[in-house]
């Protein structure tokens, strides 16, 4: 028996008349796709769903229902673009951008090799698939590419696995090259001594030529806290003392695929220099210039409850912790010791941090921003010259109350001027630990004429009493100084 052949169309309308059909005639009837095709915006959205794959997959199926051969290169298409997209994944280059412009992409190679056929499906009527079938595809496609990744990850990492030796408590140290298991060992009980594994879950060791190289695979979160991060890096010192004897230590941070992130070389750790009872880190300065920072900070702060840290980066940077946030006259200070720390440096710049015991910064006190430096008299009283006052005058000043001032109640004097004035009358604003004495304001009054006959060249000169927040206290005019007769007399 003979099978009749399955139509493809349906035809609707009349038949034609018989005989020859003129040219400019209409035609009688329409043939209607009994097939359906998916759209160039639904292989969008399976491209969305599941990747360039799935909506390369539906180009292929309709390669497969216009009769068309090219459906499997479709699929190949499809397949090798998502593999690229997974291997810019994985080296960091724009993965997102490319997936996005996936989108797009997928409906302009759409519109070039079957955009005929795709219009000429819809002016005849024909159907487009189901948007169920679109998202059961890009579903289907993308756990199928999961599955992939996640088998082809689990064989690399099974194939690529070095020797390990447990930690206590979770992690692990693996050991890579010439590395031994007792080396790792060493490490380990090292680490585990430090208390090091809180922040880090996974530890290796190779060697770098002759110095040890430990990297740390540490949580998303560390990273990205600079702070943390560094810490790591000061492990290098104590790590190569502990573990290794003294050998050299790079100290590397890595994610959790193993790719390094930061390397901290060995020559750039933290160091300790431990005098007496006393200590102070440094890194990347020499042992001699730690030392003399450590003499200006004794010289100025004495034995107190800070630590200190100097590093060298673009200059120097001393760092001084478990000090209060200071006064505008303790400011005063801290800006004088820049000029010190830079003599002791060799007149190198130097800038000065100053925080609490937690390592919250409040003061920053830059080379860049320096004022002019202070003028200390014998007797250590520091004279500071400000918005016009000059050094010649800051030391004069200093020589009168170095005379004048015996009993040394005058520890600082800021040399100012006051425009109010014409000209501009200068100003020594005088800083004493009880500007509400009586019997001291009269005292220092009486300078007034001193000061104006050995340091400003018989001009008026205004005092001013201050507090530790250098706001003024009691102001005393020239024109209400004491008399001549009654001037204090000098007292050396």
């Amino acid at each position: 028996m003979k099978q009749e052949q399955v139509p493809t169309a349906r035809v609707r309308g009349s038949l034609p008349p018989l005989g020859p059909a003129k040219p400019e005639a209409a035609p009688y009837g329409l043939v209607l796709p009994l097939y359906d095709l998916y759209s160039p915006g639904q292989m969008a959205l399976a491209t969305f769903i599941g990747t360039p794959v799935a909506g390369c997959w539906l180009l292929s199926r309709n390669a497969k229902k216009l009769g068309s051969s090219t459906g499997w290169l479709m699929l190949l298409m499809g397949v090798v673009w998502t593999a690229m997209l997974c291997a810019f994944a994985v080296i960091d280059k724009l993965p997102g951008v490319l997936s996005l412009a996936s989108i797009p992409a997928i409906v302009l190679v759409a519109r070039a090799v079957q955009g005929r056929e795709l219009d000429r499906h819809t002016s005849l009527g024909g159907r487009k698939t189901s948007w169920g079938y679109v998202i059961a595809a890009g579903v289907t496609c993308l756990a199928i590419l999961c599955a992939v990744v996640f088998t082809l990850a689990v064989g690399y990492a099974l194939l690529i696995r070095a020797p390990s030796v447990p930690v206590p408590g979770g992690g692990e140290v693996s050991y890579l090259d010439s590395v031994t298991e007792a080396d790792a060992t060493r490490l380990r009980d090292a680490l585990v001594e430090m208390e090091y594994f809180d922040d880090a879950y996974s530890v290796q060791l190779h060697r770098d030529g002759t110095r040890w190289v430990v990297s740390f695979a540490v949580k998303p979160d560390v990273v990205r806290d600079r702070k943390i991060a560094r810490e790591f890096g000061d492990l290098a010192d104590d790590v190569s003392r502990r573990a290794f004897g003294g050998d050299e230590v790079d100290v590397v941070l890595m994610d959790e695929l193993a790719r390094p992130i930061t390397r901290y070389a060995f020559q750039n750790r933290l160091r300790t220099l431990v005098v007496g009872d006393d200590s102070i880190q440094y890194r990347n300065v020499s042992e001699e210039d730690a030392r003399a920072i450590r003499g200006v900070l004794t010289d100025k702060l004495g034995a107190g409850n800070y630590t200190a840290a100097i590093e060298r980066d673009l200059r120097t940077r001393v760092e001084i912790y478990g000090e209060d946030a200071p006064t505008p006259l303790e400011s005063l200070q801290y800006e004088g010791y820049l000029f010190d720390l830079s003599r002791a440096l060799g007149e190198a710049p130097v800038d000065l941090r100053i925080g609490d015991l937690e390592g919250k910064v409040s003061a920053d006190y830059r080379w860049s921003d320096r004022k002019e430096p202070p003028v200390f008299a014998q007797d250590g009283t520091m004279v500071v010259y400000r918005d016009g006052g000059t050094r010649e005058e800051a030391e004069r000043v200093g020589a009168v109350m170095l005379e004048y001032d015996d009993d040394a109640d005058v520890m600082y004097a800021i040399v100012t001027r006051d425009e109010n004035f014409e000209p501009a009358r200068p100003v020594v604003a005088i800083h004493t630990d009880d500007p509400d004495n009586v019997e001291l304001q009269q005292r220092i009054h009486r300078l007034a004429g001193a000061l104006s006959e050995m340091a400003f060249d018989n001009k008026p000169v205004d005092l001013r009493l201050v507090d530790d927040q250098l706001a003024m206290r009691v102001m005393m005019s020239w024109e209400k100084r004491p008399k001549r007769r009654g001037a204090i007399r000098p007292t050396r």
